[in-house]
């Protein structure tokens, strides 16, 4: 089971943010957060593993994930075998919900699940 961790700031920027870090993905997808939020930076830490993997996330909770019908990701990031790479989006990416799955295939079929994967989030 993987660890997860979730840090919530109050800040003055009107709200909170929210770091929330998942060590070992282990699972096909999981919910970053189940509320409307902004995400505005994504690290991810391939550093175990000599395959690449792709880091996708849905605006939907518990999303049709791989197979024939599987649901088309909001976004899908490549990363690298043996490489941590860190994502900021300036304005950040408004979902109404974040869910997401890390995965050894860019398409939409790919259900193939590469453990060892750490992801860090920074929401509000």
């Amino acid at each position: 089971m993987a660890d997860v961790v979730t840090r919530t700031l109050p800040t003055t920027l009107g709200g909170k943010i929210t770091i929330k870090e998942d060590a070992g993905i282990d699972a096909d997808q999981k919910d970053v957060r189940a509320t409307s939020s902004t995400l505005y930076i994504i690290e991810a830490d391939n550093t175990t593993n000599t395959s690449a993997v792709y880091v996708k996330f849905w605006d939907a909770t518990g999303p049709t994930f791989g197979g024939a019908s599987g649901s088309v990701p909001d976004i899908c990031l490549k990363i690298n075998a043996s490489t941590k790479r860190s994502i900021t989006m300036h304005k950040g990416f408004t979902f109404a919900d974040i869910s997401f799955a890390v995965v050894t295939g860019a398409g939409e079929t790919s259900d193939d699940v590469l453990s060892g994967v750490t992801l860090r989030f920074l929401t509000s």
